[in-house]
């Protein structure tokens, strides 16, 4: 946000770029507001949570808007002074305690995961191929991809039917383990102001 006003009753935020106080909360309370336009008038009573970055000297709100429907924003501050004077105060207004959340990325377990689908999307059209070949069908390689296709065709070949089975089994099992293990790496702690 460019423009954040603290005061003992709310905490007023926009995107645009006030040159003046007066400018500001006079735009805040009379203005219209654009349909691009981000303006907030923040009661420390519709506060959930507070998220604290000091690396980026960043505040990141979770609140209830007036329509009733939660939201979040995020406050960067220009230096660790003023970081730690909002924070202290934004503390104090709200009465939050801090706590620990356990919280996770996607990112960091959803690429092992994608490869659990793909090894099983393989086995299973390698398992078909096997399942052909041995009730006599003759099975065609046709189209794009023809030296993939040719490999798991003789991989069907060699293994039949049950090695294919054990043989991607036993890589989805591999996979599956990595990616719980990712998952629990991504579980980290995170410090979270909140009522308790």
């Amino acid at each position: 946000m460019k423009n954040v006003l603290i005061t003992d009753m709310d905490i007023k935020l926009s995107d645009d770029d006030y040159k003046t106080l007066e400018e500001f909360t006079d735009r805040l309370e009379n203005g219209k507001k654009g349909k691009l336009d981000t303006e907030y008038q923040i009661k420390y009573d519709e506060i959930e949570k507070v998220i604290l970055d000091e690396p980026d000297k960043g505040v990141q709100l979770f609140f209830i808007n007036q329509k009733g429907k939660s939201e979040k924003t995020y406050i960067e501050l220009r230096s660790l002074e003023e970081y730690t004077k909002i924070k202290d105060f934004i503390i104090h207004k709200t009465g939050f305690s801090k706590t620990e959340e356990q919280v996770g990325s996607f990112m960091a377990w959803g690429k092992p995961a994608l490869y659990v689908l793909v090894a099983v999307a393989i086995g299973i059209g390698t398992y078909l191929m096997a399942v052909s070949l041995e009730n006599g069908d003759e099975v065609t390689i046709t189209g794009s991809r023809r030296g993939i296709k040719k490999i798991l065709l003789f991989l069907a070949e060699t293994l039949g039917s049950m090695g294919i089975i054990i043989v991607f089994g036993f890589i989805a099992a591999a996979l599956v383990y990595r990616t719980f293990k990712a998952y629990q790496k991504s579980k980290i702690g995170m410090v979270v102001y909140r009522k308790v």
